[in-house]
C-alpha cells in the first residue's frame, strides 16, 4: 500500500521537486503533497429493502488518503431508511489499480477492523430477543466486535479480515458501479455489473 504522505526518502524529494515544493534537505511533512485517489470521498448506496430483522438498510463508503476506507451499513425499522437504529461497520485500506478499460480500476480491500453497534432500544430489543452473535445482552450506543463473541456464531456480519477483490467503474466522478455486491469473497469478478441497488453515489462531506 502506498503511504498516505510521501516521506523523505529518494521518491519522496522526487515528488516535492515535480510539485514545486521542494526545499534544502527534508521538507516537512505538512508541507508534502499528500496523495489522493478518484475514488477518495464519501458515497452511499440509496436505500435497500431487507427482509429479517430490519426493514432496509444503505451501505456507506468513506475513501481517504488513497488507502484509507471505511464501509458502514446503516439499519432501518422502516422502508425508507429514515433513522438508523443499529450500524455494522468495517474498517482497513484499499488499493486501486489501472485496468485497460476507461474509467474501469480493479480495487483491494482489506478490513481488518469491525464494530456492530445497536443505536436504538428496538435494535438492541430485536437483537436480544434473536440471541444474535450468540449474545443475550447487548448494550445500547457501545461498539461491540461480533468475532470476540463465544461462542462467535456471528456469520451474518462476515469475517475478518476481509480480503475483497473487485473491479469498481466511475461514471463521470458521480458514482461507482462494482463488479458485484460486495459480498464475502475471494475471485474478481470479471465485468462491472450495474446493481441499480448498490450504485454508489457521491455524498457531500459531513
Amino acid at each position: 500500500m502506498a503511504s498516505a504522505i510521501p516521506g523523505c526518502g529518494k521518491f519522496g524529494s522526487l515528488l516535492a521537486l515535480l510539485s514545486g515544493l521542494a526545499t534544502a534537505g527534508c521538507s516537512a511533512p505538512s508541507s508534502q503533497p499528500q496523495l489522493y485517489s478518484v475514488v477518495d470521498g464519501l458515497w452511499s448506496t440509496a436505500c435497500i429493502p431487507r427482509q429479517d430483522l430490519f426493514a432496509s438498510y444503505r451501505i456507506e463508503l468513506d475513501f481517504q488518503k488513497a488507502q484509507d476506507v471505511t464501509r458502514t451499513e446503516y439499519y432501518a425499522m422502516d422502508a425508507t431508511c429514515a433513522e438508523a437504529v443499529a450500524t455494522l461497520q468495517y474498517r482497513g485500506d484499499y488499493e486501486l489499480i489501472v485496468t485497460g478499460r476507461d474509467f474501469t480500476y480493479a480495487i483491494d480491500f482489506s478490513l481488518n477492523e469491525q464494530s456492530l453497534v445497536a443505536l436504538h432500544s428496538s435494535a438492541q430489543q430485536r437483537w436480544e430477543e434473536a440471541g444474535f452473535c450468540g449474545q443475550q445482552l447487548w448494550p445500547l450506543t457501545v461498539a461491540q466486535h461480533p468475532l470476540t463473541f463465544d461462542p462467535g456464531n456471528c456469520t451474518a456480519v462476515g469475517p475478518v479480515p476481509l480480503n475483497h477483490l473487485n473491479l469498481v467503474s466511475i461514471n463521470r466522478g458521480f458514482s461507482l458501479n462494482f463488479g458485484s455486491d460486495l459480498a464475502h469473497d475471494n475471485e474478481r469478478p470479471v465485468d462491472v455489473v450495474i446493481s441499480p441497488e448498490l450504485v454508489f453515489l457521491s455524498q457531500p462531506s459531513p
